[in-house]
Order: C-alpha cells, then structure tokens, then sequence
C-alpha cells in the first residue's frame, strides 16, 4: 500500500522524507521500543499499594527515537540506507529537527483504549 509522505527540508539543506501517519504495526515497533526498557512485577498489578514498576532504563526514549527513524523515514539526504545512523552522526540540531517532525505524525497515536 502506497501512503502519502511529506518532503521536508532540514536544517543542513538535506531532503527528508517521512510518513504522513503510522499504521499500528509501526506504532507496536516504537511502543516496543518503551515496553523493553521497563521491569514489571506481575504480581503486584491491581495492588494499590505498590509500584507495578520496578526498574526503568533511561535509554529507552533514545532507543524509542531510533526505532522511529527506522519506522518512519522514508529516505534522508536522498538515501534509503541507514538513515538511523547517519541522523545520529548529523548535527544535534539536524537530528532534533527530524525528531520534531516525527513527533507531529506520532503525536496522539499512543492513547490507551477508551
């Protein structure tokens, strides 16, 4: 299936291409991204008086941001090929620029259920 894209200009005069949405499959990857970095104790879910979570590792939101360049760009500075990497050795500037950007496609889309 074919989805609209939205051509964008970064900082460093670089073309970036990203979705316009994302469907849930992309959504579950980056969420992953999150669920990995958390410690659960099962047995203290619906126990008022406790922390269901134990541990958390700070490292998940930049682990979450890879997995949605990964996701959710198309192509960078007109490359297909490892566009994770090569946004993470741009300038902070450049990386954060493409971080805003995917942050207005995602925004909304982790909601729990009503």
């Amino acid at each position: 299936m074919n989805r609209e894209t939205i051509k964008l200009t970064t900082p460093l005069g670089k073309d970036l291409v990203i979705k316009s949405f994302m469907n849930a499959k992309e959504r579950n990857a980056i969420k992953s991204a999150f669920l990995e970095g958390i410690k659960i104790d099962p047995n203290d879910i619906g126990n008022e008086d406790s922390h269901v979570m134990k541990d958390v590792d700070a490292s998940i939101m930049l682990k979450a941001e890879k997995r949605t360049f990964e996701q959710l760009v198309v192509s960078y500075d007109g490359s297909l090929e490892n566009i994770a990497d090569r946004l993470e050795q741009a300038t902070p500037a450049e990386y954060d620029f493409v971080v805003a950007e995917l942050n207005k496609v995602t925004k909304g889309n982790f909601q729990s259920a009503k």
